[in-house]
């Protein structure tokens, strides 16, 4: 399948998502979208509460926990952020974020 027609194909599918939500929305007045993004925004506040390293991985700790794809309790996690807090060397967080700006623009 050439990128295009990959691409075609997932503007299509995001295209029924939204109309889809949209006419969730007009029907019962719930605005998914919103719903989403608030979920999100939450989700970030507790990584942020919890003081999690910026790294992908360290913040997948809690985000695997909320989304139960996670074999750990609520303690585990904690000792899992703790651990990852010792090990986070901001000297190589630092020179990724360098990178990643020369790369793109903007820091991660």
């Amino acid at each position: 399948m050439r990128k295009e027609e990959a691409a075609k194909e997932l503007i299509e599918s995001l295209r029924s998502i939204h109309y889809k939500s949209d006419e969730l929305e007009n029907l019962t007045g719930f605005a998914l979208n919103e719903f989403l993004t608030e979920l999100s925004d939450l989700l970030d506040l507790a990584v942020s509460i919890l003081d999690v390293p910026p790294w992908e991985s360290d913040k997948e700790i809690v985000w695997n926990y909320v989304w139960n794809k996670a074999d750990y309790t609520y303690e585990e996690m904690l000792e899992k952020i703790d651990e990852a807090r010792r090990e986070f060397n901001p000297d190589a967080y630092e020179e990724y974020c360098k990178d990643y700006e020369r790369a793109y623009g903007s820091r991660p």
